[in-house]
């Protein structure tokens, strides 16, 4: 409500307020309110919509990776397993980060899977870490995911400091 009203993460009898909070979740709640119903009524439903296209994305980038099977079980299991069923429903920052964490492997893993990898697909990375990062503040971790991966792919560590530095 108070972002809605223009007034930031201030909150009325807090000695901090709730500036200490990353801005990416109190943002999406934000939107969420916007929509009918009670704030985390409507945050549950769009969570748990989240979670099924998320099973999806998980479905599609594993059968582009590791083929079909592995693919196809890999998001029926995502799509079934409780403790992801539990993440969605909650109201808190861990599935909204979970999957712009799993956007950004996807994005980093095809730039890895190309001969050269793409400036606009690490940008594109570069911007999904960032929203990742507002959202918990330990998505800076993620960083380390680029020459990791360029490495795995045996494509050397001169493209891997290029593609993390891009």
């Amino acid at each position: 409500a108070s972002l809605l009203r223009g007034d930031g993460f201030s909150s009325g009898g807090h000695v901090f307020g709730d500036n200490y909070r990353t801005p990416g979740y109190p943002i999406l709640l934000a939107g969420f309110r916007l929509l009918p119903g009670q704030t985390a009524a409507a945050a549950g439903t769009m969570q748990h919509l989240l979670g099924a296209a998320f099973a999806v994305a998980v479905l599609l980038v594993a059968w582009r990776f590791f083929g079909r099977v592995t693919g196809v079980v890999s998001g029926v299991l995502l799509a079934i397993a409780p403790l992801q069923l539990f993440v969605e429903h909650a109201i808190l920052p861990n599935l909204a980060f979970g999957v712009v964490a799993g956007i950004l492997v996807a994005l980093v893993a095809e730039a890895a899977a190309r001969d050269r990898a793409p400036v606009g697909l690490l940008i594109g990375a570069g911007l999904v870490a960032a929203v990742a990062t507002y959202i918990k503040p330990n998505g800076l971790i993620l960083v380390g995911l680029v020459p990791a991966v360029f490495l795995l792919a045996r494509l050397g560590w001169r493209p891997g400091l290029r593609a993390t530095g891009i």
